[in-house]
Formats: structure tokens, C-alpha cells, sequence
């Protein structure tokens, strides 16, 4: 009887401190909201894999004030073929007002086509953002 009502407080106790966590407090690190992209130039840059194409990423973080508290974002991209690469990208244009950031990547297809890139706001304290998706198709004509 003593080991049931035990368990019973602590379970409840455990159920209670979990419904006290809020999601920020999971997760404290910047949300990258949107994602957009463009291609800029037609197969303009070199990469290691060879003759690329640029690309510009422009990301909206709402709550985000100044570029200064953000330590970079963190990339994964996974080509068709299978292809991985992971980055921490530090090279970062800010517009306080719009919110947003723009990255300036180059990208080689080779075989695939297409790049699905993961991307994570870093803060300076390390705390890593929600991840957001999203794919960029191999455009006609691009290396």
C-alpha cells in the first residue's frame, strides 16, 4: 500500500512538472520561420564537386534582433544521389527590419537532381532552433 501511494505521488508529480514545461523551454534557440530561395547565377562558382550554380537563401526569424546573437546556421543538405554535407554557414547578411537573412550558397548538382537542405538557427550560447526543410530542384542547364 505504502509503494502504491509512492508511485502515485510521484507520478503525479512528474505529470505535473511536465505540463509546467513550455515548448521554448525545450528548445530555446531561434526559429527559422520561412525559407525562400533563388537561383542567381547559372553555373558562376566552383565547389569542390566542380562548376556550380549560386544560389541565394533568404531566411525570416521573427524573433531575432540582432544578427550579433545568432553564431550561424547550421546546414545539412542531402543530395538525390545520397550525397551528404554538413556546414556550419557564418558568412550571414542581416536586415533588422525585414527580420531576414540571406545566405549566398553554390551548389553542384552533378548526378542529382535535386539538394534538400535542413537549416538550424545557432545562438551564441549554443542553443540549436527548431530545423525547417526544403528542396531545391536541379534548374535546366546547371552543373
Amino acid at each position: 500500500m505504502k509503494n502504491t501511494i509512492k508511485l502515485s505521488i510521484i507520478t503525479i508529480a512528474l505529470a505535473l512538472g511536465l505540463t509546467q514545461c513550455k515548448k521554448e523551454e525545450i528548445n530555446k534557440g531561434y526559429k527559422i520561420n520561412t525559407a525562400t530561395y533563388e537561383l542567381t547565377s547559372l553555373n558562376d562558382c566552383t565547389t569542390s564537386a566542380g562548376t556550380g550554380s549560386s544560389f541565394t537563401l533568404k531566411l525570416k526569424i521573427e524573433t531575432l534582433t540582432d544578427v550579433e546573437d545568432l553564431y550561424g546556421i547550421k546546414s545539412k543538405i542531402t543530395f538525390s544521389s545520397g550525397t551528404k554535407s554538413e556546414n556550419l554557414l557564418r558568412s550571414l547578411s542581416f536586415f533588422p527590419p525585414t527580420k531576414q537573412l540571406s545566405l549566398y550558397r553554390c551548389i553542384t548538382f552533378g548526378s542529382s537532381t535535386s539538394a534538400t537542405y535542413e537549416l538550424q538557427a545557432v545562438s551564441k550560447n549554443g542553443d540549436l532552433g527548431d530545423p525547417i526543410k526544403f528542396t531545391i530542384n536541379r534548374p535546366a542547364g546547371a552543373n
